[in-house]
Parts: structure tokens; C-alpha cells; sequence
């Protein structure tokens, strides 16, 4: 294991605990930090009725949403990518902190470049999932932070691509998910549709009574079934609480059949 006194070059971190303690995970204290989108992600994947899945976790961060697919299902094999060099570092110590080496591969590379290629060499997934930056950076003022700028925002039209090489990098019948703002699904639905079929639409509500923050949109590689657009989770009770199911997940790796 390395250690972190001699990555000089890493930002001030904390050591956050999820899934009551299951997994670990070491994060920048400033700029942006993983969240319930990567955990709910990750454990919409419907995978524990399988022997053994091979997933891709495409912008990875620190890898949150990957280690929680591995400590959630014993028989998956996770690959992360991520572009941030540093963040790479982070995510393979959090793989080894949490002794994940075995079933938990991270590769640097940027999705949009040719150099990511390589990654599909290695054979495709039988599932995708992605919590890819929100903001396109023509639209946002930048943070003085490099890692949440980088984080947060992507180059007009780079969304187009971002999904376009999840599909690449699906089987055909395999799955690629992603967690998104909800005021994006008209984008990424036109984008999902050149791909993929039998695609979900699962809003996410803050509160019952407002208007939908987040999407999960799944697609189905090679599929011909049409579009559903699911009733939709609410995520909080009136006094802020968590709603209990979305509590058994965040907390206790729960199944969670949402599709």
C-alpha cells in the first residue's frame, strides 16, 4: 500500500464511512465528494441472481459507486476509470484499504480520447454505470478548485460521447446506468435511443410534491423494447428524514428492485 505521506500532491482527505462501516472511503475534504447519487446508483443494479458480472464504473472518482457494487455483490468484478490522474491514486488506495484488489481494477484514462480505447480491448461489460459531471462548463461559473471544476462540468456536447462509449462498452442484453439532473433527461434520452432499448426512466424525488432533482435512465444493449417511464422514488419523508427503504440501502446494502 502507498503511503499517504509520500503523495505530497494529494488534497487534504477525509475518511468516510459507508454502508455502517462496510467500506471506507478516502476523499478530497474540499471540492466535490461522492454522495447518495453514487450509492443509489450502484445499487440499482440488479445483479445478485447472477454467478459472476463484470461492471464498469466509467468516471469513477474516488470510486465510490464501484466499491459499492463490490461489497453490495460478492460476484461482481469491477473496472473504474477516471481521467483525474490524482483521484486514480486515491481510488486504487481506497481499493486496497478496503482489500477489494481482487474483484476491483482502476485504470486512468480520459473516455474521451483515444486513449481510452484500451479499455474495450479488454472485452465489454455486462453492466455500465456512470455518475458523469452535470454541468456543461460553458454553463457554470468554474470553482477555484481544479478537482470540482473537473468533476462538475464537461465540454458542450461531451455528454453525447460520454454515453456513446458506455454503449461501447456494453454486451449486447447488458445494462448501462446512469444518474443524472433530471432537467438533462431530454438529452440524454436522445443520446440513450441511438444505443440503447428498453430504456427506464426512474425520476427521484428530494420530497413528495416536488418536482423530480435526479433520473436513473437504464438502457438495454441490443434491445427493441420500448420505452417505460417508472412511478418514481421519493427519497425523504416530510421531516428530512431518509424514507426507510432509501435508509436500508444507504446504509445496510439492501436489495433494491426499482426496475
Amino acid at each position: 500500500m502507498q503511503s499517504l505521506e509520500r503523495l505530497q500532491h494529494w488534497p487534504a482527505l477525509s475518511n468516510d464511512a459507508f454502508f455502517n462501516g462496510a467500506i471506507h472511503v478516502l476523499q478530497p475534504q474540499k471540492g466535490y465528494r461522492a454522495g447518495i447519487d453514487a450509492v443509489l446508483l450502484a445499487a440499482s443494479l440488479d445483479i445478485t441472481q447472477h454467478t459472476s458480472v463484470q461492471v464498469l464504473d466509467v468516471g469513477a472518482g474516488v470510486g465510490v459507486a464501484g466499491l459499492a457494487v463490490a461489497v453490495r455483490c460478492k460476484n461482481a468484478f469491477v473496472t473504474m476509470v477516471e481521467k483525474q490522474e490524482v483521484l486514480v491514486e486515491i481510488a486504487r488506495e481506497n481499493v486496497l484499504r478496503n482489500q477489494l484488489q481482487d474483484r476491483i481494477n482502476v485504470q486512468g484514462a480520459d473516455l474521451l480520447t483515444p486513449d481510452a480505447m484500451h479499455i474495450l480491448r479488454q472485452g465489454l461489460f455486462d453492466h455500465v454505470i456512470s455518475n458523469p459531471p452535470y454541468y456543461d462548463d460553458h454553463a457554470i461559473r468554474h470553482s477555484a478548485n481544479e478537482l470540482k471544476a473537473a468533476s462538475n462540468a464537461m465540454a458542450r456536447g461531451a455528454l453525447e460521447s460520454w454515453i456513446k462509449f458506455m454503449a461501447m462498452a456494453t454486451k449486447p442484453g447488458g445494462t448501462a446506468t446512469i444518474v443524472h439532473l433530471a432537467e438533462r433527461l431530454g438529452q440524454i434520452l436522445q443520446y440513450f435511443a441511438a444505443h440503447f432499448g428498453c430504456i427506464a426512466v426512474q425520476p427521484l424525488y428530494s420530497r413528495e410534491g416536488e418536482k423530480a432533482s435526479r433520473v436513473l435512465v437504464r438502457g438495454i444493449r441490443a434491445s427493441k423494447a420500448a420505452m417505460q417511464i417508472r412511478p418514481g422514488i421519493v427519497l425523504h419523508t416530510c421531516e428530512g428524514a431518509f424514507q426507510p427503504d432509501i435508509e436500508r440501502v444507504l446504509r445496510h446494502t439492501a436489495l433494491w428492485s426499482i426496475w
